[in-house]
């Protein structure tokens, strides 16, 4: 679990990276439309953009919101769109 302020500092940088693992582990749960939030590389890794991260959780009204930290995140969670800002 990240500290607030990493949690801020991850915020603050224009893509996150997840490794193939969590690339893996996240198409396992919510299918291969997981594929459109961000950027796949070559290694399996993918970068996504904060601005899309944001964008999801804005979708989102607080109590859906707190009920999905609470719960966990389901495949209907958010509407998984093609979102690049290239």
């Amino acid at each position: 679990m990240l500290t607030f302020v990493q949690f801020l500092e991850e915020l603050s940088k224009e893509e996150i990276g997840l490794s193939p693992s969590e690339v893996l582990q996240m198409r396992q749960r919510f299918g291969d439309k997981t594929l459109q939030m961000g950027h796949l590389r070559e290694d399996g890794s993918m970068r996504v953009p904060v601005d899309c991260i944001i964008e999801a959780v804005r979708s989102l009204d607080s109590r859906n919101l707190s009920r999905t930290w609470s719960t966990g995140f389901t495949a209907n969670t958010f509407s998984v769109r093609s979102c690049s800002t290239t």
